[in-house]
């Protein structure tokens, strides 16, 4: 059985049938991260959004340095030129102590930001409760031509 509330993949995955989702960042052509497209998810998308960025404002106690840790839940601001800036849940990929600076990956659409430390939130205990929203995916066998390129890697023409 593939379907799983925690994994966010639908019952339609154990019986074989197509599962409809929005690409959320692109880091090849055979890695990407998804958002599963239904009412239910989208649903579960706005509430969170709505939690972080509502106008009371979210509480924006800043991460404790015990929190500043690899694979640590916070939160972070990312700034969209077409959107603005928003708070997002985030994990925290690499630490950066002489920078003072953490690699995220928004757990909700799968993107990677440098933040500063200082801009590093802790995550509220009902923002945890919900899944994440991005499922990481990587398609099996797809690889890089070597007749087109020697290296085996995948040109940025061809991601972007």
């Amino acid at each position: 059985m593939l379907s799983n509330a925690r994994l966010l993949l639908p019952v339609e995955a154990d019986r074989a049938e197509p599962i409809h989702v929005f690409l959320t960042e692109v880091a090849d052509c055979g890695h990407f991260w998804a958002q599963i497209s239904d009412p239910a998810h989208t649903h579960t998308l706005s509430l969170i959004h709505g939690q972080l960025n509502d106008a009371a404002g979210y509480a924006r106690v800043p991460l404790e340095r015990r929190d500043l840790v690899t694979d640590g839940l916070c939160v972070a601001y990312y700034t969209d030129p077409d959107v603005g800036r928003y708070l997002y849940r985030a994990r925290i990929l690499q630490l950066d102590a002489n920078e003072r600076r953490a690699l995220v990956s928004f757990v909700d659409f799968g993107n990677r930001e440098l933040v500063p430390f200082d801009e590093l939130y802790q995550m509220s205990d009902a923002l945890r409760l919900y899944p994440f929203q991005a499922v990481e995916c990587r398609v099996a066998n797809v690889k890089p031509s070597v007749a087109r390129n020697p290296a085996g890697v995948w040109s940025l023409s061809l991601i972007h």
